[in-house]
């Protein structure tokens, strides 16, 4: 499923550094402390992240 909902965000998932969703800390102003790329940082949650994705 998260591959799926990566492909749908256009990211790979994996392959970057960010721990939720694989994206490439560099590329979106993420805090590299939490190691979580800019776009997952918003949410307080892993879960809260990809329901927001999933429409949930």
């Amino acid at each position: 499923m998260k591959k799926e909902v990566a492909k749908m965000l256009e990211i790979e998932y994996g392959k970057g550094e960010c721990k939720w969703c694989g994206y490439d800390l560099e590329d979106c102003g993420c805090d590299p402390e939490d190691e979580i790329c800019g776009s997952c940082s918003k949410f307080k949650t892993r879960q809260e992240m990809w329901e927001s994705i999933l429409g949930k």
